[in-house]
């Protein structure tokens, strides 16, 4: 019998292509960035990895 847990993991999260962690998005905050709420309404600094440099080097946020 194989058991798979939800919690979170000690090992570091997935390193991208300069080095740095990858910042993961739910649906839900990607769903508020495209309906216009914000990333306060996304909670975007409540992620692990703050995602807000790459998605403003990648124009999503201002």
């Amino acid at each position: 019998q194989h058991q798979m847990t939800l919690t979170p993991h000690p090992s570091p999260p997935g390193r991208g292509e300069r080095g740095e962690g990858v910042p993961v998005l739910y649906l839900t905050q990607l769903m508020a960035l495209a309906f216009g709420l914000g990333e306060k309404a996304a909670a975007l600094s409540k992620n692990m990895i703050d995602p807000r440099p790459m998605l403003t080097e990648k124009g999503f946020l201002r």
